[in-house]
């Protein structure tokens, strides 16, 4: 088992950014800004290692992650991150880039996995190597893809100067109405809903 993250107690994470009807004080806001110019983000959650296909040789598997989890470890760079709330990716925010249908296919294909776990023909719906379900997909998605809008949105709010999520299943190859390239739900399409617009965004959603 990997060790908890915690957040670094020189770098205390500033609060996210909040609609209000008057701005913060100047001094408030200077400060908020020195804290948060020096936080770096870390958005992960365990949840999407349960996401696995029915053959270990398969290239989007669970290792993927727990590889660079104990680099990150080893190195002691998790220490000099602040960890970011871990939560799932809504309804809501889905529905900004795919159909109601798509969401519904998703759930009702992992669900069939999760009932018929032994069928194949359920596990892997386009062959083997092909994008594959299991009795978590839907969950370990939808956590994947509140990573990674976790960590736009607190770059964006100003809260960290730069984030880095790691998940699987990747997002960025999926299509509105259809899973594809191993993707199930595209995070990197879904922007922040109150961007800064002074704030420099660069996604990297497929880095190797």
């Amino acid at each position: 088992p990997h060790q908890e993250i915690r957040p670094a107690a020189a770098r205390p994470a500033v609060p996210l950014c909040q609609m209000a009807d008057e701005p913060p004080p100047a001094a408030a806001a200077a400060a908020a800004t020195a804290a948060a110019s020096d936080v770096v983000g870390f958005a992960y959650q365990p949840e999407m290692l349960l996401h696995r296909g029915p053959r270990n040789h398969h290239p989007e598997k669970p290792e993927r992650l727990t590889a660079v989890l104990g680099v990150l470890q080893a190195g002691g760079l998790l220490e000099q991150c602040v960890q970011l709330p871990a939560r799932s990716a809504t309804d809501e925010e889905l529905l900004r880039v795919h159909t109601a249908e798509h969401l519904k296919h998703v759930a009702a294909a992992t669900q069939a996995v999760a009932d018929s776990p032994d069928d194949r023909s359920l596990q892997e719906p386009h062959g083997v190597d092909a994008i594959y379900y299991h009795a978590s997909t839907e969950r370990a998605a939808r956590a994947a893809a509140g990573c990674v809008l976790q960590a736009t949105e607190r770059v964006l709010c100003g809260e960290c100067r730069t984030a880095f999520a790691l998940v699987r299943p990747p997002g960025h190859h999926a299509e509105a109405d259809e899973a594809i390239g191993f993707c199930f739900y595209n995070s990197v399409a879904r922007h922040s809903p109150n961007p800064d617009p002074d704030a420099n965004l660069s996604l990297d959603p497929d880095p190797d």
